[in-house]
């Protein structure tokens, strides 16, 4: 093994997390070779220091804090019956008031696709909700002159 690779599981070697054959290869390796032997030692001291130093301590009253909260929280209330069906019930009357709107604008799109089916150029651009102009209004004036030319 090369020394990069074994430096890099020096800590698992140390915990006994490498598996049996990376073990016994690591230990060949380090009873040949000096430096990764001092870094596994360096490794060791660091470790020792670590169990020496005191661990840290919690807030004070973490504890009693802890059991108020779970003490004053609150199941979640339970839906009322009329909350658990009125999102469905809306829904589905919402669906039905769509698909009546489409079938009331498809019957008026299947009249205008009728109407359009005429070859009249002028019958074709004319439009039926603009037989009122006004006489002054300029949409008069458009179809005065062009249209119905």
């Amino acid at each position: 093994m090369k020394c990069r690779t074994v430096q890099q599981q020096l800590s698992g070697y140390i915990d006994g997390e490498v598996r049996s054959g990376e073990k016994r290869q690591v230990r060949q390796h380090l009873a040949g070779c000096a430096d990764c032997r001092n870094a596994l030692e360096e490794m060791r001291k660091a470790w020792n220091l670590l169990d020496v130093l005191p661990g840290p301590k919690p807030a004070p009253y973490l504890r009693t804090r802890i059991l108020a909260r779970l003490a004053g929280s609150k199941a979640p209330a339970r839906r009322a019956w009329l909350e658990h069906f009125l999102l469905p019930i809306s829904a589905a009357a919402v669906a039905l008031i769509g698909i009546w709107l489409g079938s009331l604008v498809g019957r008026n799109g299947d009249a205008a696709a009728e109407n359009q089916k005429n070859d009249d150029p002028v019958a074709v651009s004319y439009a039926d909700h603009l037989d009122d102009l006004p006489p002054a209004s300029l949409s008069n004036a458009y179809f005065t002159d062009y249209v119905q030319e």
